[in-house]
Formats: structure tokens, sequence, C-alpha cells
């Protein structure tokens, strides 16, 4: 599968733990805990 817009990815401290966010330029692209 090829994917022509870029994905960035950032962590965040949520209370229920570490959340792994990731974006493309169109918005949204997933959000998952980690572990």
């Amino acid at each position: 599968m090829k994917f022509d817009t870029p994905i960035v990815q950032t962590t965040f401290q949520s209370p229920l733990g570490t959340m792994i966010i990731a974006a493309t330029a169109k918005g949204l692209a997933g959000l998952w805990f980690e572990g």
C-alpha cells in the first residue's frame, strides 16, 4: 500500500495512559493507546 500524504505522529500522556496520535494534512488518521 502506498500513501501519497505523509503521516506524522506524536505521543500524549493522558490520565488513562500514553496515547499515540497520527495525522495527515487532511486531519486525524488514528488515535491509539500504547501497548
